[in-house]
């Protein structure tokens, strides 16, 4: 009962700072999670002893503080070195490390399995980008956690779960096995070209829209989602050198030129932040050089009508509720504004950082 207390009372919060802006409601989002952070501890770690017996009643309740969770994106920040978050985080980890729920994800079934674990996966991708927080997810090394996860047969959970290792592998991992990196580098491209190939066809299955249950979108919307999982997944791997050496030695750039080019909003910025990665390394740089007609399109793009975008404005740009959402007329200036900032920044390393 306290759980859905608190879970109705933090999404009327939630949908109020989605409509609304200013320190009001920033601040009353902080305040409540202050209160509600510990509390969910509390209540994971009266059951987390217990998971292997968990019943669906259980699991159900335990999915909707998940959910929940994902509402606070962009709070968290106050809280990184708190307790309370470094046990939020463990317990999360059990529960994606639990082989009896593990066991049980199907692909084509939105069973309460299947989506607690896929939620879980969701939090992370959110906290990955929370000040911080990534640092202390990747202390507790869940890399082989993340890597079995793969290998479940749900689509979403694959997705979300290359992406997540994608940003927590490390050197050691990296020296022990670099034929994984390689791997994962080659599953993360194809599904970038599989969203690319079936962008003409926008499917949605009920299992996605179950776990999204505050999706307020259509198909288009799902599709942008997934399309953005892979073009993150892409990102996280460009900043290791085997990466940018295989997309070289693969001449992959002028595919990932072309995926610009027909990308809009968000998918536009974060793929070219993945091209701004690759420009450090200078094979790839004097390729980007090479595409002229590339190079005059960047700096072509319109200036910014206003300069002065709000800082909460940016961050909610490249939230994940912008990515489940509908965006509305200020985020996309906001989203347009970080293209022109990350395209100056590409044009300056490809132009004028020239050793």
């Amino acid at each position: 009962m306290v759980n859905i207390f608190f879970f109705v009372l933090f999404s009327h919060l939630f949908f109020s700072s989605s409509s609304s802006q200013g320190p009001h409601i920033e601040k009353a989002m902080e305040q409540v999670l202050e209160v509600m952070l510990p509390r969910y501890v509390a209540i994971l770690d009266k059951h987390i002893q217990t998971i292997k017996q968990w019943k669906r009643p259980i699991m159900r309740a335990i999915h909707n503080l998940i959910i929940t969770i994902v509402y606070g994106e962009g709070y968290f920040s106050s809280y990184i070195y708190t307790e309370s978050f470094r046990l939020l985080i463990n317990h999360l980890l059990t529960i994606l490390n639990e082989s009896t729920l593990i066991k049980k994800i199907h692909p084509n079934s939105n069973n309460i399995e299947t989506l607690l674990i896929d939620a879980t996966l969701v939090v992370f991708n959110v906290l990955v980008y929370e000040p911080n927080a990534l640092d202390f997810i990747k202390q507790r090394k869940p890399s082989k956690i993340f890597r079995k996860l793969t290998k479940t047969p749900y689509e979403t959970i694959v997705l979300n779960a290359y992406m997540m290792l994608a940003y927590t592998i490390d050197d050691n991992d990296i020296k022990a096995s670099s034929n994984d990196l390689i791997k994962l580098f080659s599953t993360t491209f194809n599904l970038l070209q599989k969203t690319m190939n079936n962008s003409g066809s926008m499917n949605t299955d009920r299992s996605t829209l179950q776990l999204l249950e505050t999706l307020k979108g259509n198909e288009r919307n799902i599709f942008i989602l997934r399309n953005l999982q892979s073009i993150y997944l892409f990102k996280g791997l460009a900043q290791y050198e085997q990466v940018r050496n295989e997309i070289f030695k693969q001449g992959l750039l002028t595919f990932l030129i072309d995926s610009y080019k027909k990308f809009h909003g968000l998918s536009k910025q974060v793929l070219l932040e993945c091209l701004w990665k690759l420009a450090f390394y200078e094979p790839i740089a004097q390729q980007l050089r090479e595409h002229s007609q590339f190079i005059l399109l960047l700096e072509s793009l319109p200036k910014p009508i206003n300069d002065n975008i709000p800082s909460n404005a940016l961050r909610r740009s490249n939230s994940f509720s912008s990515r489940r959402n509908s965006v509305s007329v200020v985020l996309m200036e906001a989203t347009n504004y970080g293209i022109q900032k990350v395209a100056d920044g590409l044009l300056w390393k490809v132009i004028k950082g020239i050793n």
